[in-house]
């Protein structure tokens, strides 16, 4: 494990969300940010929320704009983080109750040809 690794979560960051719009929280989300000078690739991602692993076709995640299914981010098609970019990750057609969540987030950085695991603690209020 790099020892940095874990500043890419964004503590508190933790929500739900109404992405359908009918003013009911219908999802939630996170932020990952790139704290480093540099740039990186990212070529796979997977969640578990409080040891469940998260199936990857309700995962998304949004950059500037542009925003990525779980499924279409491999090696052959990484998603590029800027240095300081704010990535929101998330998982569609679930809510998470309030209180303390254990998410453990793993991801494969093309460019270090590995995979690491930041595992946090975060609350929804």
């Amino acid at each position: 494990m790099l020892p940095f690794i874990e500043r890419i979560y964004v503590k508190g960051s933790l929500t739900n969300i109404d992405l359908d719009g009918d003013g009911k929280p219908d999802s939630f989300q996170f932020q990952l940010t790139n704290p480093f000078p540099y740039g990186g690739s990212i070529s796979s991602m997977s969640l578990k929320i409080d040891d469940e692993a998260v199936p990857p076709d309700s995962i998304e995640a949004e950059l500037e704009g542009k925003v990525w299914k779980g499924g279409e981010v491999s090696d052959k098609n990484p998603v590029y983080i800027k240095p300081f970019a704010t990535v929101y990750v998330r998982v569609k057609g679930r809510t998470l109750t309030p209180g303390e969540h254990k998410l453990s987030i793993t991801i494969r950085i093309l460019e270090l040809g590995q995979s690491y695991t930041i595992e946090v603690k975060d609350t929804v209020k």
